[in-house]
């Protein structure tokens, strides 16, 4: 079966796949945060290692904001898409990246840091929710089957 490129499965095909590269990038750089923090998992956070996760953090919080008004843009009304904005706003990850500047501001001032690291950067345990829904090559279809 030939699709058009105008067809709705194909642009829905597309859109899937685009938001699959995105949430892909996301959890890189949110990987890449983490091995920044700890020095590849070798060390426990200080300020140096707070000062090098930092423009890695605002990557992370850059492709998250990209990903968010896609997710806003696709709303048909303006009623659907203030509706959007306050769920993204009130989304556990956008909490979670808050969360996270934070302790790097409190890593890099005081020079030792909070011990408890934020959940966004725990890898241990339950992850972090949307982090487990968004997981890079998960697919509705995937597990169906």
């Amino acid at each position: 079966m030939n699709f058009s490129a105008f067809s709705s499965s194909s642009r829905e095909r597309e859109r899937h796949r685009s938001e699959t590269e995105a949430w892909t990038a996301i959890h890189t750089a949110l990987d890449g945060v983490v091995s920044a923090l700890t020095a590849g998992h070798t060390s426990l956070p200080s300020a140096a290692t707070g000062r090098a996760a930092r423009p890695q953090l605002v990557a992370l919080r850059f492709l998250f904001a990209r990903q968010a008004e896609r997710y806003v843009a696709g709303a048909r009304t303006r009623a659907g898409r203030a509706w959007r904005r306050r769920q993204v706003a009130r989304s556990s990850f956008a909490r979670e990246i808050a969360e996270a500047e934070t302790y790097l501001t409190l890593l890099v001032r005081d020079k030792e840091g909070p011990y408890v690291l934020p959940g966004l950067f725990q890898r241990s345990g339950a992850p972090l929710p949307v982090r487990e829904r968004r997981a890079p090559g998960r697919h509705r279809a995937a597990t169906a089957g």
